[in-house]
This record gives structure tokens, sequence and C-alpha cells, in this order.
């Protein structure tokens, strides 16, 4: 299901250098908001795409999600940069009913409902840069859902069993996706920092983008990936310099590049 032309460039909600200590998540339990019209639309959605996997013998499960409620920033004493995400609980079943709906804009991109009340499940993704000098992306194969062939970063979703009692760490959710993506254990992560936090444009889903530092070259990433658990979600890994004139030259010459992969590499550029 890839889209048939280039996206729209992502739309940023904050932007920034955010180490882990600097970034507080809280779970707000409140339920999402939504109508009697916006649940009878889920409820119908969720009918055909049940009714779809079951044609093509596949399984469709309505499990826990955690969802984007909020983001604000603030700068303490020393004019220090802190910030504060809010998530709340969700499901499966929301998310791919609204945000998964290819026929269902949010009413600021020219449709019925808000996007605050769309299922609005937390991603989180990564941009890996190499101790020999480059930005590593995946090029995405044909075996997962959204952009199959395109490049994009690597990652999935802060999942509800991210969540403790004492805190929700977005930080080790990405680690954990850059196991399983790449063979990368969360020690081998020199520097963890969360860039931004963006709409993605297509699905209108809220992301986190990190940029993740290793002590490891293009070859040796490529190695880990080679015998990593998911390695089947990429076909190829790609290497971009990290200069902005290099990555321009080195974009242009790239097909199918989603708008997610594009700001990792914005944010991660050297002037």
């Amino acid at each position: 299901m890839a889209p048939e032309s280039e996206p729209r460039e992502v739309e940023a909600l904050i932007e920034g250098r955010f180490a882990r200590a600097a970034v507080t998540t809280r779970f707000e339990p409140a339920p999402r908001e939504s109508s009697a019209e916006l649940d009878a639309w889920i409820e119908r959605r969720w009918q055909e795409l049940l009714a779809q996997a079951q044609r093509e013998g596949r399984e469709l499960y309505d499990g826990a999600l955690l969802r984007f409620v909020a983001a604000t920033e603030r700068r303490d004493g020393s004019g220090a940069r802190h910030l504060e995400l809010v998530v709340g609980p969700g499901r499966y079943r929301d998310f791919a009913a609204t945000n998964l709906d290819p026929t269902l804009p949010p009413a600021d991109r020219g449709g019925r409902f808000a996007w605050r009340t769309f299922g609005n499940a937390l991603g989180a993704c990564a941009i890996v840069a190499t101790a020999d000098g480059a930005l590593v992306l995946g090029r995405r194969s044909d075996r997962v859902f959204s952009y199959p062939g395109w490049l994009h970063a690597f990652g999935g979703m802060v999942e509800a069993g991210d969540r403790s009692d004492a805190a929700i760490d977005p930080f080790a959710a990405v680690a954990r996706e850059l196991h399983e993506e790449l063979g990368l254990a969360p020690t081998e992560l020199r520097e963890l920092t969360l860039r931004a936090i963006v709409r993605e444009p297509r699905l209108h889903q809220p992301e986190l983008l990190f940029h993740a530092e290793v002590a490891l070259s293009v070859a040796e990433l490529e190695a880990r990936w080679r015998r990593a658990e998911s390695r089947r979600e990429h076909a190829a890994l790609v290497a971009f310099p990290r200069t902005r004139a290099a990555i321009a030259a080195q974009l242009a010459t790239q097909e199918r590049v989603c708008p997610i992969a594009r700001a990792c590499l914005a944010y991660a550029a050297r002037d």
C-alpha cells in the first residue's frame, strides 16, 4: 500500500535536542475524546477490516496501545529545555479505523473529525549515526503494511508494555526497536536523543524522532542487521553522508523516500 506520489512533509509539533533526563512522560487515564458519529464510523470500519482479514486468512487483534495526548515544553531557571509528554490509553481498533483509513483525513486536512479524536498511537523511530560518519536508514521490505519499498527510519510504536506503575520510557521503547530491527544492544547506543515530535502526513500519526549514535561502522551495523530478530522488516540499509549538501545530493538520486526519513536526515545533518 505505498502512496502513489510523494506525500507532503511532516508537521513538527516540537523540535529540539532532548536527552532522556529532560523528558518526562505522564500517563493520563482519561479515554479518547469521541462522538456518536465517530464511534459509529470506527465500529463500521473495524468490522470491514475484520471481514477483510478473514478473507485473506490473517489475524486482526484489537490490542492495547499508548495514545498521544499532548506535549509541552518549558525552560528551567538555567534556561535548559524540558519536555513533558502526555499519553493515554488506546486501542488498535481505534487506530486502524482512523489513522490507517486512507479515506479519513482529520478536520484540519479537510476531514470530518478532529485529529485529537483519532486513535493516534504513538510512534517512535530513529536514524542511526555510525562511527565512520554515516547516517543510516532502512529500505522497508514488501512485508510491511506502511510504505513498503520506501526509505524509512527504524522503529515502531511505544507499546502498552512500555508502561510501568512508575513511568513510561519512550527511550527504552526505541532502544527495543533498534535491538529487534538492527540487533543493537541498548549499551551500544552511545547517545540517544529525541530531536522532534512530528505528525506524519499520510497516517497523521504522532511520531517521536530519535537520533542514535553507535560506535560501529556501516559494515559492522549491516552485519548486526543480518542477524537481527526483525531483520526482514527492511530489505536493505542505506547510508548517507552527514552534511546537508551531500545529503541533498544523494536524496536527488533516491526514489521513494518517506517524510519521516527526510525529517530524520534534516535533524541529523551537519552544516
